[in-house]
């Protein structure tokens, strides 16, 4: 028999699915305060992105490149010179695609880097033990999950896009994280502080574990 899948999902898969993903793992296998211990027999913890394939083929809308565009603006550190700054606001302001796509990928590149830094720094200090997945994939609708968390209501509107157009049925449990157990929708930390990621993932941290309690309460006797 095929083991339950819980899901996790955010849009690239390798900045909070993954740490939920660990997080859940690490839960699984050794319990909450004495429970669950032998749910890893039932239960198999997956995590994707909703925009893997995207990423992947560069086919990012150009909505969404000028958002992190503006962001690595913002921050002042990345385009560095007067010059380059006024140069990626022109970019902006006509629309021109080529241009902006040049500007998203040196933003992304640097952010990144940047989050592989905060992984290693932030994740050991919060007790998260294990090492994090490094491919991304794609989230793709299968009929074996049983739970399926997006980190944002964009997420979940895509995941459920997708079920929908596969013509299959959409898990017993289909949320975003956070709001599923009384939290706030977790911020994407990617282009952000040091500061900004480590608050995310404790949240990430805090929010698998109630996730974890209420999703087996909700399918254990499904999944016996």
């Amino acid at each position: 028999m095929s083991k339950k899948l819980i899901e996790v999902a955010c849009f690239g898969n390798q900045g909070r699915s993954p740490i939920a993903e660990l997080a859940l793992k690490n839960l699984l296998a050794n319990g909450i305060n004495g429970q669950y211990q032998g749910l890893s027999d039932e239960y198999e913890i997956i995590s994707s992105g909703v925009g893997v394939d995207d990423i992947k083929t560069g086919n990012i809308p150009t909505s969404v490149q000028v958002k992190y565009v503006k962001q690595a603006l913002d921050r002042g550190d990345i385009y560095t010179s007067e010059l380059e700054a006024e140069h990626v606001k022109k970019a902006i302001e006509k629309g021109d695609a080529r241009a902006i796509d040049i500007c998203y990928n040196k933003a992304v590149d640097r952010f990144g880097s940047e989050e592989k830094k905060f992984r290693k720094e932030v994740l050991p200090n919060l007790g998260l033990e294990g090492k994090l997945k490094e491919t991304q994939e794609q989230t793709t609708p299968n009929k074996n999950v049983v739970a399926f968390f997006a980190m944002d209501q964009r997420g979940l509107d895509a995941a459920r896009k997708k079920y929908a157009d596969a013509l299959i049925p959409e898990p017993q449990i289909m949320a975003v994280l956070g709001p599923y157990v009384g939290s706030p929708e977790v911020t994407n930390t990617f282009g952000n502080s040091k500061a900004v990621y480590k608050q995310g993932a404790s949240q990430i941290m805090k929010d698998a574990e109630f996730a974890l309690d209420r999703v087996v309460n909700e399918t254990y006797k499904k999944a016996v």
